[in-house]
């Protein structure tokens, strides 16, 4: 399920070129910095443009024909691979193009499924027309004398779906229902809706308000509530959707209300298991209808535990078959305290225990928020209030508000500190304390 292409390739670990000395006879050649390896570029501007960008790569042992070797040259940009290019070895000195887009932090890397040796020499060089005269402005020749071996170390890094760190973290989030904050510069707590609520502080601030400036309206409950991943396109799961108007994984309700929909929806694909009935293996299939291959979106999958298998299954290694009794059990469902615990949003009859799971993402950690939403008696109050500097400094949003013996969770707030007038927007809250 770690995978980006249908069919495996052995992607090994990129090795970092190393250069030892970068000379110019036109220009600055402080834009290479060879303690680092980085070529600080900054895109030139008209008139002056970039003329060439190419590295020069030759290898110690190279190979011919059947023995030629394939490599990777990969190029970063602040960190992130902007181009791949991958030829077999050869003899003569390889020439490569460096293509520079946007001005960025450069750096060059070479992978290989088998060790190489090598040396290379970097070439940058800008311009621009004088009439029909052409005028260098800038060059740049850094040069890698010592040899480098590429290492053959697997890269699981190249394997990984196409997602941004970004994007797994927002999913996360939203999966469980998550609240991410900073009180200290660089340093992030993430914490569930109801545990961040739970770390507020319930305050009295009914002498404090403001009686004569209110308002009370009624709380809008939502139309429809739609919780849902990426549609899961194994055969197992067009099979579910055959027989059901919602996917596997997936919650949603219609109610007869006047309010929006709520929706979150996950980056994460869900991935519907087949258990076989003469052990405790179950499986997941990368196939589509038609038993076809296909990338699946990132999946996300608990571990249930390690356990004992009715019978043995077999296991090959390349080399050799062993029987194998134990097996480590992965899935919509884990165990934690002797309770089940599943990825599905709703409850769904588990594939591995057979049994309906109630402890859905949407019981934990989502219907507490939602039930006050939905109360007959939950309202919107908008109030003002005189704050004293002691409580302005110490009132933060996940803090629980009493007015006149209700209880409130705070929607917004907002403050005048000249006057230390505070306007609330208030919703009343039904949990327990």
């Amino acid at each position: 399920w770690l995978k980006n292409s249908e069919r495996f390739e052995l992607k090994t670990t990129p090795n970092k070129l190393n250069f030892q000395t970068n000379t110019s006879t036109t220009g600055s050649q402080g834009i290479f910095n060879v303690f680092s390896d980085t070529l600080n570029y900054v895109k030139p501007t008209a008139p002056e443009y970039q003329n060439k960008s190419n590295i020069t790569i030759t290898f110690s042992v190279p190979g011919v024909g059947q023995d030629a070797k394939l490599f990777y040259f990969y190029l970063y940009k602040d960190g992130v691979v902007v181009n791949t290019q991958s030829y077999l070895t050869q003899v003569t000195p390889m020439y490569l193009e460096v293509p520079l887009e946007e001005s960025g932090a450069y750096t060059f890397y070479i992978a290989s499924t088998d060790a190489i040796s090598f040396t290379s020499v970097y070439y940058y060089e800008t311009g621009r027309m004088d009439g029909s005269t052409y005028v260098k402005m800038t060059d740049l020749t850094v040069t890698q004398s010592t040899t480098q071996t590429t290492t053959t170390t697997m890269d699981l890094g190249q394997y990984m779906p196409d997602m941004t760190v970004e994007e797994f973290f927002t999913g996360i989030l939203k999966m469980f229902n998550l609240t991410c904050y900073s009180d200290t510069a660089g340093v992030f707590k993430i914490e569930q809706l109801e545990s961040w609520y739970d770390n507020g502080v319930i305050r009295d601030l009914s002498k404090h308000i403001i009686s004569d400036e209110f308002d009370i309206e009624r709380s809008k409950a939502y139309e429809k509530i739609n919780f849902k991943y990426q549609k899961g396109e194994s055969f197992l799961n067009e099979n579910f959707m055959s027989r059901s108007k919602v996917p596997y994984g997936d919650l949603y309700y219609e109610l007869d209300n006047d309010g929006s929909e709520y929706s979150i929806e996950l980056p994460f694909e869900t991935l519907l298991f087949s258990k076989f009935t003469s052990t405790n293996l179950q499986l997941g299939y990368a196939l589509k209808l038609g038993y076809i291959p296909y990338i699946p979106k990132p999946v996300i999958l608990y571990n249930y535990g390690t356990t004992q298998t009715v019978t043995a299954f077999k296991f090959n290694d390349g080399s050799s078959t062993a029987n194998v009794t134990t097996v480590n059990i992965f899935g919509q469902d884990t165990l934690i305290s002797s309770e089940i615990y599943t990825l599905n949003f709703g409850a769904e009859q588990s594939t591995y225990t057979n049994n309906v799971e109630n402890q859905s993402l949407f019981q934990n950690y989502y219907s507490a928020y939602l039930n006050n939403i939905f109360s007959e008696k939950s309202r919107i109050f908008k109030v003002k209030a005189i704050l004293p500097t002691s409580l302005l400094t110490q009132i933060k949003v996940n803090d629980r508000v009493i007015i006149r013996d209700k209880k409130y969770t705070i929607n917004t707030f907002t403050t005048d500190l000249t006057t230390g007038e505070v306007s609330f927007e208030l919703l009343t809250d039904f949990r327990a304390v």
